[in-house]
């Protein structure tokens, strides 16, 4: 799900007329979650991330927000709200979906240079964040959606993204404006990347939280920032392992928390546009830049799309160090973690 920078283009994406602008924004101290709304209290910068984007963001009525940690069906819902948005292809930007839907957090392309983008946009926008909920705004006129999913198939869909990587995507990475330490080579042992991302956090990244993920981050502080909040009416929780089992559902069920008028002629279409079968078909156009980051390009980046691959890689004794690093979140959250069931 790291997508690469979108590339700037010289022309204006049209639609329809633009969501009304409202800026105002709600913060509260974190803690007591009771009655209280989030509020970033945080910048997070690494050979990844530059949450400082974040503070040039104008909300607008409407505004969708993807939030997960990574390699969770980022690209994957992407596709499925571009479609639910656009049942008809000739209203619908001529942008791939990469560029209508940037990694805002991500360093690159620089923010003078990306957020104008985002500014100029005309249609419905919607946004993607791998940051925790403590670095980012929080608006009551913004829909935001957490995509989850059991955090040993998302490490197994991160070791295959990891050992891809070309040097073009480590050029990015280490490139200038790095905050922090360049992004180390993957390591050719699978268990060897597994001891340091279980067990430890990146450097850069604010110390009290980030424990674990390294070298990327924490996907545990991930998903409780935003469960900290979930039933606050603009914050909904999908999950990877229910998109697979009933993708129509899911999308149905999206559709009406992101008020998307749309036919259930329209919604078949769109359900089917967004199977893993016609997203590995269209991987080319479907992956960030076509996946021109990655060894093996868009085929690579959307993989295998299955769960489990991780029990004939890992024992159990690697097993039993991240059931214990679970408990580091409520026991509700982790169950849906793992899951996908409240």
């Amino acid at each position: 799900d790291f997508s690469a920078a979108h590339h700037p283009r010289t022309t204006t994406l049209t639609t329809h007329a633009p969501f009304p602008l409202h800026s105002e924004s709600f913060p509260v101290k974190m803690g007591d979650t009771k009655n209280a709304l989030p509020t970033k209290t945080v910048e997070y910068h690494s050979h990844h991330f530059d949450s400082t984007c974040w503070n040039d963001y104008k909300p607008r009525d409407g505004d969708i927000i993807i939030c997960t940690a990574y390699k969770s069906g980022t690209t994957w819902m992407q596709s499925c709200i571009y479609h639910m948005l656009y049942p008809d292809k000739s209203k619908a930007p001529s942008a791939p979906v990469h560029e209508l839907s940037p990694w805002v957090d991500l360093r690159a392309p620089p923010k003078h240079i990306k957020m104008p983008m985002i500014a100029e946009q005309k249609g419905r926008r919607f946004l993607k964040t791998h940051l925790p909920l403590t670095a980012i705004p929080y608006y009551k006129n913004v829909k935001y959606v957490y995509v989850a999913r059991a955090g040993l198939d998302m490490f197994m869909s991160l070791y295959n993204h990891y050992k891809n990587g070309n040097e073009m995507w480590y050029g990015m990475l280490n490139g200038p404006g790095l905050v922090g330490d360049k992004i180390p080579p993957c390591p050719e042992d699978i268990h060897e990347f597994y001891a340091d991302w279980v067990s430890k956090g990146w450097p850069s990244l604010p110390k009290d939280v980030e424990t674990q993920g390294y070298p990327f981050w924490n996907c545990l502080h991930s998903i409780k920032t935003y469960w900290d909040f979930k039933d606050l009416p603009n914050i909904t929780f999908v999950h990877y392992a229910n998109m697979l089992k009933d993708l129509k559902g899911e999308m149905g069920r999206l559709a009406k928390y992101l008020e998307i008028d749309i036919s259930d002629q329209d919604l078949e279409k769109a359900v089917e546009l967004c199977t893993f079968k016609s997203m590995k078909k269209n991987s080319d156009t479907a992956a960030p830049l076509g996946g021109v980051f990655l060894k093996g390009g868009g085929k690579t980046f959307i993989n295998k799309g299955t769960n489990g691959r991780w029990k004939s890689v890992l024992s159990e004794k690697e097993v039993e160090q991240w059931k214990k690093r679970l408990q580091e979140v409520p026991a509700d959250c982790a169950k849906f973690m793992e899951t996908g069931e409240y």
